[in-house]
């Protein structure tokens, strides 16, 4: 039986510690994993934004927090005005419910459906429970504004870093990975492309969802239309959820109202237009073109990165689907050239 000698006592040990302090800095990171992850992706599609400014100005610090100071700004005041403006919303919703004539609208369902159910009590406390998600979230989204500090500054704060030292630090990625210049060269570029076609794909679906719900709820006469657009908007990036959690209610509200005929077209319109064609069609063909994503690996990114990553996740999960294929493809390619 061989025996280790010392020097390879030394080795061994070494591989220890250092597997070591890697799970611990894991350990520390991994609370703040979905920041780094934003940081990284706002910093890729903000980088031609920087290079412009650096090109003219030629500061890299100045640069850098030019650039994050705009994103800051589009990001974080249009989401304060908005939480804002949806709790006033779901809080007048919420007080009107003591001004319907329940009792009329039950008896017009009893009428329809032929059921003798109390459909007042259900549409009170269904309106209430609808009118309070809204709250809880748009008070969450406050809160999280408010409170959340310390995960803003460390996506900003990191977003300033890979903005101004982003090309040494791949530089320096490069150098360790184990594959050959060409390889390393489509990978880079491979991840580049794929985080700016991710996310102009959803920049385009989210735009175009705004944009349908907003002449649909202006048509039909729906209160508020630029708000429950934007509500809307927001939620075509949640799966399964979508525009439908926002339509349908509304459906609902132009039935009670004795608009029967608009809700039926408003559930035509919505349901072909934003539901079924864009949340289906356009948003895989969207994916598809702009970050040359297969629509299934867009799908289970998105289902997985959610539940990982958080909102994050939307982007981040199809990327890392997306670069094993890459990865998958390169290893491929050697072996078929060698």
């Amino acid at each position: 039986m061989a025996f280790l000698r010392f020097k390879d006592y030394g080795k061994f040990i070494f591989l220890i510690v250092f597997l070591f302090f890697i799970y611990g800095s894991y350990r520390i990171i991994a609370p703040f994993l979905a920041d780094i992850l934003a940081a990284i992706v706002l910093a890729i599609v903000c980088y031609p934004l920087y290079a412009g400014i650096f090109k003219k100005i030629k500061k890299k610090n100045f640069s850098a927090i030019l650039v994050v100071i705009i994103v800051l700004i589009l990001i974080t005041i249009p989401g304060m005005f908005f939480a804002n403006a949806l709790l006033h919303e779901a809080i007048n919703i919420y007080n009107s419910v003591g001004s319907l004539d329940l009792p009329a609208h039950s008896a017009r369902l009893k009428e329809i459906t032929g059921l003798n159910v109390e459909f007042d009590r259900y549409l009170t406390e269904t309106i209430r429970e609808f009118s309070n998600v809204f709250i809880n979230s748009s008070t969450q989204m406050i809160r999280f504004l408010a409170t959340g500090f310390i995960h803003i500054f460390t996506t900003f704060f990191l977003m300033f870093f890979f903005l101004r030292d982003g090309k040494n630090l791949a530089s320096v990625i490069k150098k360790g990975l184990p594959l050959s210049s060409y390889q390393k060269t489509r990978l880079f570029k491979g991840t580049g492309d794929l985080i700016n076609g991710i996310f102009l794909g959803f920049l385009a679906i989210g735009i175009a969802e705004f944009l349908a719900a907003l002449l649909g709820f202006y048509i039909f006469g729906i209160p508020n239309p630029l708000l429950w657009a934007l509500i809307v908007a927001i939620f075509a990036y949640i799966p399964l959820l979508g525009p439908a959690a926002i339509w349908v209610p509304a459906a609902i509200y132009l039935f009670l109202n004795g608009h029967t005929q608009s809700a039926i077209l408003l559930i035509v319109y919505f349901g072909a237009i934003l539901s079924f064609y864009m949340d289906n069609i356009l948003r895989a063909q969207l994916i598809e073109k702009t970050a040359k994503i297969h629509p299934a690996i867009s799908i289970l990114g998105i289902f997985g990165g959610l539940s990982l990553f958080g909102i994050v996740g939307l982007i981040v999960g199809p990327l890392i689907l997306s670069l094993f294929v890459l990865l998958y493809r390169l290893y491929l390619e050697e072996n078929v050239n060698s």
